[in-house]
C-alpha cells in the first residue's frame, strides 16, 4: 500500500514546500495531494519534535 502511494506521488509531483505548508494547488481536491500534504505535516511535526529534544 505504501509503495502505491509513493508511486502515485511521483506521478503528480508536488514541491515539498507546498506539500509541507498545505498550500492549496489546483489539484488540492485530489486524494493523492491530500496524502502528500498529510505526509508533509507528519514530517514537519517529527522534525520539530527532534529539535525540542
Amino acid at each position: 500500500m505504501f509503495l502505491s502511494i509513493k508511486s502515485r506521488l511521483k506521478r503528480r509531483v508536488i514541491p515539498p514546500k507546498y506539500a509541507a505548508e498545505g498550500i492549496e494547488t489546483k489539484s488540492h481536491l485530489l486524494p493523492t495531494n491530500r496524502v502528500s500534504i498529510y505526509m508533509g505535516e507528519q514530517l514537519e511535526a517529527s522534525i520539530k519534535k527532534k529539535k525540542h529534544k
